[in-house]
């Protein structure tokens, strides 16, 4: 799909659109801030990049709890700006995914346990959940093998507690009583 080009007020019902062999989702709702409808049940599997995708749509806030997102290898920035986005996530397989960059950058209202997800091929996580000042979930057991960028851009101006920051580099990380040796890869 090429981006909607958009007026800031578009809000319609678009849950019938056949995305399924759509690759690219890149900025597709950029600056479409009153758009808030459900897309729950969008084939996503030939989805490639979300990047940008929702960069300040400051009012969606849907479930996307069945997207199955295991192709996509690039959500930088996916939901930055998304200041109401607080929709179901938890089970998305990003296993693929090498670009989280700013993700949830400024999703204020964000606050979804994601420690479940697989981010063993994450290379650039950079202000991740930087203003995301909700979110405050436990990722301690997350390790970046493959980046050893741990600057606080991370998370900085989010609410995540320091004990709940993954780790990055060469590290132990203890996942239900056993500990796994990460180290990064250069």
């Amino acid at each position: 799909l090429n981006r909607i080009n958009l007026l800031s007020n578009f809000n319609v019902d678009i849950s019938s659109w056949d995305v399924s062999n759509s690759e690219s989702f890149n900025s597709l709702f950029k600056d479409c801030s009153s758009f808030n409808q459900d897309i729950s049940q969008w084939n996503m599997k030939n989805a490639k990049s979300t990047s940008l995708m929702f960069k300040n749509a400051k009012s969606f806030n849907q479930n996307l709890k069945n997207w199955e997102v295991q192709n996509v290898t690039k959500m930088f920035k996916m939901f930055d700006g998304a200041e109401n986005f607080n929709g179901d996530i938890s089970e998305w397989n990003i296993s693929n995914v090498i670009d989280i960059s700013g993700m949830f950058k400024n999703a204020s209202n964000f606050n979804i346990d994601i420690s479940s997800w697989n981010i063993d091929n994450v290379i650039n996580n950079s202000s991740f959940l930087y203003g995301a000042s909700s979110f405050n979930q436990d990722l301690s057991t997350w390790c970046f093998s493959k980046s050893c960028d741990s600057s606080h851009s991370f998370s900085y101006k989010s609410a995540l507690q320091n004990s709940f920051l993954p780790n990055w580099g060469g590290c132990f990380v203890k996942n239900k009583n056993e500990y796994t040796l990460c180290i990064s890869e250069k």
